[in-house]
């Protein structure tokens, strides 16, 4: 039986070319498919027309049936992709993806794809005849020739041209067509350089061209800059002003990458002031170019005197030549094709490294009989699958399916189905096509229905007790069913099989690395670093040790448990033996000279000369890829014998931080030390008898005295290898200074070599805050002699005076950044050197020291430096909170006089406004209702007339006035928390919405928005603006709680927003998760082993997220009130949650709450503050929750259980509506336990209802109450009522079944209770419905309390009354569902 040819249906939009004949001929293409591919070029782009027809003009019935789109010039929304229902791949004809939104399309599961390889010859050929053009006058002198009459016959003088050979190319993106225009460049003469943070290291090495770090410096030096990144949210708008003027006077800039990268009015500017005498433009922001066109482009058409010549402006062709529009229609045909066929399957990468390997290791035979199953497996063909398999296993019903190694391989590469006779126990089916039959019952239904989920668990159990596990050395039938499980939910069980397969099969180095990756996918640390352990020694191979000695380095920096120290002591005796081996290997001699204690480090010579031939920062490295630099061979030192050194960073990192944990260890134990002698109950391991052997490193010499830990940690960090391989790596760098500062001492030289290395390296020109802050901490802990107060310890009180030498560097430190501060235009640019001169001061000023200049001084010096830049405010804030009132006023008046007083409002004056429109702010020692409102309209008022300075932005671009409307918004919201009267918050909201909808992409205000809409209970307003955020990846961990804190409130409702976004986060987890695994398992594989412990802590962030359960929990309750609640799945939700709890172990907050700056005087609550729904929701919050709903879960099953005391779980992080729905549960659950007796528990229950009642009739009549609250009562009050419904059903269910003694009366009762309970709940819900009624009058109520906005004549009244019915019938909308819910919870 063969399955059924499926057919896949191939959307090309455009119609980019008269036939399909490419296209059909690709699909068609061997290797041979069992789809038949319809292909449809639609024509809504035909020919060369720049504006292409939208996507409405396709009937519904051809989206419907699209498998695969092909997009060139569309964008692609979020609605467009729902009319997509059975869409499983795009493809991008192109390189970028900017057109496409990939949110909705990874919700979807959908497969985005682009063809990055097409035109990278003709984009490159594309950038350089740009550049060629403009640096040697080619366009100004043929446009000087043509004029009437020509220009004299002779050069023409310009800054446009200059020689090629020995100036700088500078590429922004080294891609493919990066990497392609470098080396056309090179050709040229230019020395090339280029910054790429996304590169693997090396790649600088291989082209022979130059990498720089810092963006900055790539502006700096480039005379000539090409960009080649793609637009992403990092890169929209990046090359700005700011960035261009850091540009060498007369550069030129070619952009063929993506407009929106670049904005065109720092263009424009840099043009005229001659910061760039030239630039190519391919691309635009906006294309086609809009009319109005953007100032510079009008003055490019009508051939501007200043502009002549000096810009090159293309028609975004660089790709195009006939070649490469053949390759688009082909590349792209390609692509999708291979694409459609992979997502057409399941389970598809499991399926294709299965088949790609059983045809390289597998017999003919063999894969010939897989070939059917897996083809019908990929085309969903799950019935056809369990028949394959079946009539198979008969055909050979005694035939054992074995993977054996061949003779004399080390590493089990080969399989083949062959017979046994020397078998003796019962026949079993063939376990290979077992595992694939058992892939199709797991495919076939999703959720798996039980009686599959048993026969799948019973074939697993019969997989590993046949034949004590013959069948698991195969790792293929090992990996199908660990698969299987996973998706089961069967973590036990998948553990259990490894287990097996490794017991059974010890020698099966396949088989071991399979359970070691699963070990490590599930953070099963030890079960992992014992079987690395067995694979070093049975196969002795390097990796391994290295993965064993990770395994235990990620359980240790879990805890303190003081089991670690065997642990550790393990990994010091395999590191120890490792590296004695490979010295008795290179014939070194058995020990070096002695390490005394307190030699670990000395002074550096400031100038001691470089290493001849390497220049500082660069060398040699491992890539990306975590791929290890052959082992570094024994070097012949002049001064005595030959030296081992470490083969890589990554060796050198794991090492590094065994030698770390050593020392945090040894620190956990002295802590325990300390109960241990008064209680006598601490456990402390016994010390060994005799000292241990000393540790053998290449960066420690074996033998000497014994010496301590840190010391030990300080010499290997002081060794010339350390020097080696922190020379190459910032990260390694900057984590030498940590243990320095914090292990080290004035004593033993630590401290004064580290202060003296980065001295050096700030008058070498580092201008890294790091280093510069570290100085500084260096600095005060030698004057103090300690550096705890930098590990949280409190200064001595009174702190003694600095030490001699700590004074005189203090002195050094202040003459240093005082000289880099003014050092010309450095000085000037660089923020660092001045706030270093701050951090000091501030340091002083706590220690009650003598300032060398005065902090007031320095903090007004700062703002008149930096005070165009947007983060000043947030630089000064730790400064001035030390400030004496005077002196704060003192600068308060200055800045004042600067915000209020500045009449031009220029695009280089504004940031300076607006700073000093923050500071004054922030600096607001007392305030009232009267003067916020005079401050919010002030706000306002600048914001118009500053908002001319972004006419002409593209959609993408954020106006420069954006902050004084933040501004404006939180002064409103300070009136509110002053007056409590609600047209505030409705003025903050109707000027952040304008301000919004001409700054889509000013995040700040968005949050503020969604904030200050669910506060007055539009909660489908809020939902469009968090949309707008575009919210993806690990936002949904850390954003999404803007939103759906406390969502329940407003789940019922006409707008799906609140359960469509709920859903989109919880689904996140599940992939997040799984990719966070899978980036472990990766750094493992590639020997990446400084990124495993950040992988790993990233792993455990997700699977520990407080976001995530309080999600969760969130979900359960919209269920709940929504009326859609499965009792068994949230019965399971409740449980797991539960057991989190239980297990003791810290949740992660990975919400961000700094993404919503505050603006508001540092004398009044912060604005997260001021506008969050309650307190804010945390580990209580979840556990109150948690109990709550167990108890109405442990009541209705009729579960024994310990009495659940309110007292044990209440917390401030509940509101009291929350509280009373826990005490409620309690009262419910005794209520139905009761039986007959149940007279005055069930009167304490319906207290609950009564009180309710009684807590929204009061808010209601108070003018304090905000509209989510009382949302919030009757939500809650209908909650405890739903779960109460559920108790009493499943209770009734429960005695009747078990017909206990007077179950008929005992059920008669509790309806009784619930009949009571739901006339309770019928009088709150007549009282909502009466409060939803008074909206009719609210539109009036609400456009009379933001008349006093219309002064401004952009919020005319009829703005305003459409912002007021649009914010009213959001308000209203939601009061009626909830109205609309209790009343048919009441019907029933």
């Amino acid at each position: 039986m063969t399955a059924e040819q499926p057919t896949l249906t191939i959307l090309e939009l455009e119609g980019m070319s008269e036939d399909s004949v490419e296209e059909e001929a690709i699909f068609a293409a061997p290797p041979a498919h069992p789809y038949r591919i319809n292909f449809i070029r639609a024509g809504l782009g035909p020919g060369g027309n720049t504006a292409v027809q939208p996507l409405s003009n396709l009937s519904d019935e051809l989206c419907a049936s699209v498998d695969g789109l092909m997009v060139f010039r569309h964008y692609l929304t979020r609605e467009d992709i729902k009319r997509f229902t059975k869409l499983k791949v795009v493809v991008r004809m192109g390189v970028g993806y900017d057109r496409l939104d990939r949110v909705a399309l990874a919700e979807r599961g959908v497969t985005v794809c682009n063809v990055p390889d097409y035109g990278t010859e003709e984009i490159a050929d594309h950038a350089l005849a740009l550049a060629l053009s403009l640096r040697r006058g080619l366009v100004l002198n043929h446009e000087l020739q043509r004029a009437s009459p020509p220009a004299p016959w002779t050069v023409k003088l310009t800054p446009l041209v200059s020689r090629i050979r020995g100036s700088t190319f500078g590429i922004l993106g080294l891609g493919r067509i990066g990497t392609a225009a470098a080396l056309r460049a090179k050709a040229f003469g230019w020395n090339v350089i280029f910054f790429d943070p996304y590169l693997p290291n090396g790649a600088d090495k291989a082209l022979g061209v130059e990498r720089v770090r810092d963006i900055k410096d790539l502006f700096r030096r480039s005379t000539t800059l090409s960009i080649h990144c793609p637009c992403t949210s990092e890169t929209r708008g990046m090359v700005n002003k700011e960035l261009l003027d850091l540009l060498p006077a007369g550069a030129i800039l070619v952009n063929t990458a993506r407009g929106e990268v670049v904005c065109l009015d720092a263009i424009e500017d840099a043009l005229k002031t001659g910061r760039l005498v030239g630039a190519g433009l391919d691309v635009l922001p906006v294309e086609p170019i809009p009319e109005p066109a953007h100032p510079l482009l009008v003055a490019y058409r009508e051939k501007a005197a200043w502009l002549e010549g000096r810009l090159i402006v293309t028609p975004h062709s660089a790709f195009f030549s006939p070649e490469s529009f053949e390759n688009i229609r082909t590349y792209s045909a390609d692509t999708i094709r291979n694409n459609l066929i992979v997502c057409m399957a399941s389970a598809n990468s499991l399926l294709h490294a299965f088949q790609a390997r059983r045809q390289r290791t597998g017999s003919p035979t063999e894969y010939r009989q897989l070939v059917p199953i897996c083809t019908a497996l990929e085309v969903n063909s799950y019935k056809n699958v369990i028949q394959l398999c079946t009539k198979l296993i008969k055909k050979q019903p005694n035939f054992y399916v074995v993977y054996v190694r061949p003779p004399g391989r080390a590493r089990l590469d080969s399989s083949r189905l062959f017979r046994d006779p020397s078998l003796t126990h019962p026949p079993s089916e063939p376990l290979l096509l077992q595992a694939l039959k058992t892939l199709a019952l797991f495919l076939s239904s999703r959720p798996v229905p039980p009686s599959v989920k048993q026969e799948i668990l019973a074939v697993v159990e019969f997989v590993k007790t046949n034949a004590n596990g013959a069948g698991l050395a195969d790792p293929d039938v090992l990996v199908f069913f660990a698969w299987v499980l996973k998706g089961m939910d069967q973590g036990d069980a998948t553990l259990a099989l490894f287990a097996k397969a490794t017991q059974s099969h010890p020698e099966n180095e396949e088989v071991c690395i399979e359970a070691f990756l699963h070990y490590v996918r599930v953070a099963e640390r030890k079960s992992a670093q014992q079987i690395a352990m067995r694979m070093q020694r049975t196969f002795k191979k390097e990796p391994y040790l290295w993965w064993f000695v990770e395994s235990i380095l990620l359980q240790v920096s879990d805890s303190t448990d003081p089991s670690n120290n065997l642990l550790l002591s393990l990994a010091e005796r395999q590191i120890t033996s490792h590296y004695a081996q490979l010295r008795s290997t290179a014939g070194l001699p058995a020990s070096l000279p002695t390490l005394k204690k307190g030699s670990a480090a000395q002074p550096l010579e400031i100038d001691a000369p470089k290493a001849p031939g390497r220049d500082k920062g660069k060398g040699k490295d491992v890539g990306a890829s975590g791929a290890e630099t052959p082992p570094t061979p024994p070097t012949e030192s002049p001064k005595g014998p030959k030296a081992l050194e470490f083969s890589s960073t990554h060796e050198f990192h794991l090492i590094t931080r065994f030698l770390e944990l050593r020392v945090v260890q040894e620190e956990a134990n002295a802590a325990a030390l300390a109960p241990a002698t008064s209680n006598a109950v601490a456990v402390i391991p016994a010390a060994p008898k005799q000292p241990p052997p000393p540790t053998v490193l290449p960066s420690l010499p074996t033998d000497g005295v014994p010496v301590s830990l840190k010391d030990t940690l300080l010499a290997h960090f002081a060794s010339p290898d350390a020097n080696k391989w922190c020379e190459r790596g910032l990260g390694l760098e900057l984590w030498r200074r940590e243990v320095e500062l914090k292990y080290g001492s004035v004593d033993g030289g630590e401290w004064v070599a580290s202060w003296n290395r980065l001295k050096h390296s700030l008058e070498q020109g580092d201008t890294n805050w790091h280093t510069m802050l570290f100085l500084i901490r260096l600095t005060f802990s030698i004057a103090l002699g300690s550096s705890e107060m930098y590990r949280g310890a409190p200064l001595p009180s009174p702190c003694p005076e600095p030490s001699g030498v700590g004074a005189t560097l203090l002195q050094q430190s202040r003459v240093l950044f005082r000289g880099l501060a003014d050092e010309g235009e450095k000085g000037l640019r660089e923020r660092g050197f001045l706030l270093a001169l701050l951090e000091i001061e501030k340091e002083s000023r706590t220690r009650n020291w003598e300032e060398g200049t005065p902090l007031s001084q320095l903090v007004a010096e700062y703002f008149e430096r930096f005070s165009t830049k947007m983060c000043c405010l947030e630089d000064l804030k730790p400064y001035l909170a030390v400030l004496t009132p005077s002196e704060r006023a003192a600068f308060r008046e200055t800045v004042v006089a600067i915000a209020d007083g500045t009449t031009d409002l220029s695009d280089k004056k504004i940031w300076r406004v607006i700073t000093a429109s923050q500071i004054a702010r922030s600096l607001l020692a007392e305030s009232d209702e009267a003067t916020e409102v005079a401050a919010a309209l002030a706000y306002t008022k600048r914001y118009f007339q500053a908002l001319p300075l972004g006419k002409g932005l593209v959609a993408t671009e954020l106006q420069p006035a954006d902050d004084f409307a933040l501004l404006a918004g939180q002064a409103f919201v300070s009136a509110w928390e002053f007056s409590h009267d609600r047209a505030h918050l409705e003025k903050a909201i109707a000027v952040l919405d304008f301000a919004a909808a001409r700054s889509r992409y000013k995040y700040q205000i968005r949050i503020l928005l969604v904030h200050l809409l669910r506060l007055l209970g539009a909660s489908s307003l809020a939902v469009l603006h968090y949309r707008i955020l575009g919210v993806k990846s690990i936002q949904y961990d850390t954003l999404s709680h803007v939103l759906l804190t406390r969502a329940a409130t407003f789940a019922i409702g006409n707008d799906p927003g609140l359960a469509e976004e709920t859903a989109a986060s919880q689904k996140w987890y599940t992939t997040g998760e799984h990719e966070a695994s899978e980036m472990v398992i990766r750094a493992f594989n590639f020997k990446n082993y400084t990124k495993i412990e950040d992988f790993a802590i990233f792993q455990n962030r997700l699977s520990r997220s407080l976001s995530k359960y309080t999600l969760a929990m969130e979900a359960v309750r919209m269920q709940v009130v929504k009326g859609v609640f499965d009792p068994v799945a949230g019965a399971r939700t409740v449980e797991a949650l539960a057991r989190t709890l239980k297990s003791g172990g810290p949740f992660s907050d990975n919400r961000d709450y700094k993404t919503l700056p505050s603006l508001q005087p540092s004398s009044q609550r912060s604005i997260r503050e001021q506008t969050q729904m309650g307190p804010r929701p945390g580990t209580d919050w979840l556990r109150a929750m948690s109990t709550t709903y167990a108890n109405f879960l442990v009541a209705s099953s009729g579960a024994e259980e310990a009495e659940v005391v309110v007292d044990d779980v209440a917390t401030p992080e509940l509101t009291p509506s929350e509280s009373a729905l826990l005490t409620f549960s309690v009262l419910a659950r005794k209520a139905l336990s009761a039986g007959l007796e149940a007279s005055e528990a069930e009167e304490a229950a319906l207290a609950f209802f009564k009180e309710q009642e009684a807590r929204f009739t009061a808010a209601s009549e108070d003018v304090a109450t905000l509209p989510w609250e009382l949302l919030h009562i009757a939500e809650i009050t209908l909650e405890g009522f739903c779960l109460f419904d559920l108790a009493v059903d499943e209770k009734i269910a429960e005695i009747t079944q078990a017909k206990i003694a007077d179950h008929a009366k005992i059920s008669k009762g509790l309806r009784t209770l619930r009949t009571s309970a739901r006339e309770l709940l019928r009088g709150l819900g007549s009282r909502v419905n009466t409060y939803a009624k008074q909206f009719s009058k609210q539109r009036a109520k609400t456009q009379t309390n933001i008349s006093s906005l219309t002064e401004f004549p952009l919020l005319d009244a009829d703005h305003l009354l459409s912002f007021s019915h649009t914010l009213v019938e959001s308000r209203k909308s939601t009061a009626e569902a909830l109205g609309s819910a209790i009343h048919k919870r009441c019907s029933k």
